[in-house]
């Protein structure tokens, strides 16, 4: 049936719509919303909402043009495939860390092996050797000079270091006696130490390894396996440094490249210098420990200095009293109390000489680590890693170190009586206060004069400054430009700094200037201090050229003033 029109009442007004008038364009968005919601009511009796299918068939929503303000940034696709990646990474390490924790801790132990003969190694390839050549003849020298101290020593460790573990129960008991004799104090029984404890001290390991056939092949199995890891994934990495740095430099945008070489190269140099010098030292300190306890016919010498030696240079600050305290016990069991602190004045006078004669010589460039921080970072890492991550806390976290100098720019401190580090005991006269002022004013520099730079210059940076200078190849046209272009707010270097570094092509220079360059950064090596003595010099000679430009530029306003008038 056709629909009937409404009749319009006995006095009722018809409302009349001229067109052009508000009411039209009304009239006509209720229109148009009637239709819209009879187009949605389709769809959801389709099974669709509105929405879902604009979405659905809004294929350029896909790929949006570059100014298209809906775009995402550039980065975004990126962090999330590395969040996701690091996500998958830590849910796997928790999950399957017990199966993967040796391959892990051979990997570390080989990547470190290779950063500690690296001296050794760029001194081969400095002097014409091939990489691969020099990265094997290096290793073969210490797999040679470990087998002679395996085939001389190794007997002898292994039979005191089982008597030294059979006699810890006596060792305690004796140690008990003497504390209830002196303290009137009664230490815990040793079998109440534990049962595990007793059980493992009490027996010794080798027997319980070697007692069955099943263990002794298991065991030997595991050995082998790490020890063809150790030996190939060491040799690997010492011939393919080089080629991971391309490989890691590659997934890098080109403004990033120069920056990550020189933190690359800053971190390897001081991990593979603060370990050859650990070692060195840790060696000195073995021999002389292991001489002076053999002397003194103390039972376990060669194990006792081998475990100072260690514990005496991988642990800031306490490390040589923690080392000494097992000699010190087994000589006061064996000799008594005289013997014991014999010991203990061996070790305080071996401290000092060693800290005042031998490490500045050996740990000259070596990094610098707060010996807090230090502590800190091998208590850490022991219990999360073990006796691995305590010999390897130091340089791990002096790499973190070179990485937020690189990355993070430290600010200018505001002049405040709360950040005076205070040094001690103030001078009386105004000579001596003057004199300790402008010290500290020369050590703590922010900002010498006007136009020079506000970074605090650190012994990590002298170390990136150097590093920069290797990597810089500017000429005198482009510099400024060049400087803008790959390091763009630069903290350490300034266009200047990098100009004066008078780095040229390779291919331009003969045998006899290479040598002059090579002897002059061997010198600039071997002092830091003239490193920052040159940066001062230009930073002053700078202020001074900038302070008779302004000088000159008034003059000649007066000048131009002058003949104005």
């Amino acid at each position: 049936m056709k629909s009937q029109k409404a009749i319009p009442q006995i006095g009722e007004q018809q409302k009349v719509v001229l067109p052009g008038t508000p009411e039209e364009q009304i009239a006509k968005e209720r229109t148009k919303q009637v239709e819209l919601n009879q187009v949605r009511a389709a769809q959801e009796a389709a099974g669709e909402t509105g929405e879902s299918a604009r979405r659905k068939y809004d294929v350029n929503r896909l790929f949006l043009a570059e100014n298209d303000p809906r775009k995402p940034p550039a980065w975004l696709p990126r962090a999330i495939l590395m969040v996701m990646v690091a996500i998958f990474l830590g849910i796997f390490i928790y999950q399957y860390w017990g199966n993967v924790e040796g391959l892990f801790v051979n990997v570390i132990i080989c990547l470190f092996i290779a950063l500690a003969m690296e001296p050794a190694v760029a001194g081969l390839v400095r002097h014409g050797w091939k990489r691969s050549v020099a990265a094997l003849t290096v290793w073969f020298a210490v797999l040679i000079v470990v087998g002679i101290l395996v085939a001389m020593f190794g007997s002898m460790f292994v039979q005191q270091v089982t008597g030294l573990i059979s006699g810890i129960p006596h060792l305690y008991s004796e140690l008990a006696s003497f504390v209830r004799a002196q303290f009137d104090y009664q230490l815990p029984a040793f079998n109440a130490l534990g049962n595990l404890i007793a059980e493992n001290i009490q027996t010794s390991w080798i027997t319980d390894i070697l007692g069955s056939t099943a263990g002794a092949a298991s065991w030997l199995m595991e050995f082998g396996t790490s020890l063809m890891v150790i030996l190939f994934v060491t040799y690997y990495f010492s011939a393919g440094l080089p080629n991971m740095r391309r490989s890691i430099c590659s997934w890098l945008p080109q403004r990033s490249q120069r920056r990550f070489l020189v933190v690359w190269s800053v971190i390897e140099g001081q991990v593979s210098s603060f370990l050859s010098s650990r070692v060195i030292l840790a060696v000195i300190s073995a021999i002389c420990m292991g001489i002076y306890m053999r002397v003194t016919d103390i039972p376990y010498w060669l194990p006792l200095a081998m475990m100072y030696a260690i514990i005496s240079q991988f642990v800031p600050m306490v490390g040589g009293i923690i080392g000494a305290i097992l000699p010190v016990i087994v000589a006061w069991s064996d000799q008594g109390i005289k013997a014991a602190l014999l010991i203990v004045v061996y070790t305080l006078i071996y401290q000092q000489i060693e800290n005042m004669l031998i490490a500045p010589k050996i740990q000259e460039n070596t990094m610098a680590v707060h010996p807090a921080v230090g502590l800190v970072a091998v208590f850490a890492f022991s219990n999360l890693f073990g006796l691995l991550g305590a010999l390897l806390a130091l340089p791990v976290v002096a790499s973190v170190q070179v990485v937020m100098t690189a990355y993070l720019q430290r600010q200018e401190l505001v002049d405040s009586t709360l950040l005076d580090v205070g040094s001690g005991k103030v001078a009386k006269s105004k000579l001596a206060r003057s004199a300790q002022l402008l010290s500290q004013k020369l050590t703590d520099q922010g900002r010498v004069v006007r136009s020079t730079s506000g970074r605090i210059i650190t012994a990590t940076d002298l170390q990136i400054l150097k590093a920069e200078k290797q990597f810089a190849d500017y000429s005198e046209e482009n510099s400024e430009a060049n400087h803008e272009r790959d390091f763009p707010g630069h903290p350490f270097m300034s266009a200047e700094e990098l100009d004066a570094t008078e780095t040229v092509a390779l291919a331009k220079r003969s045998a006899g200037s290479l040598r002059a360059q090579w002897r002059k950064n061997q010198e600039a090596q071997a002092s830091p201090d003239m490193v920052t003595q040159d940066l001062m010099k230009r930073n002053l000679a700078s202020a001074s050229a900038h302070t008779d430009e302004e000088h000159n530029s008034g003059d000649n306003l007066e000048s131009t003033s002058e003949a104005h008038r």
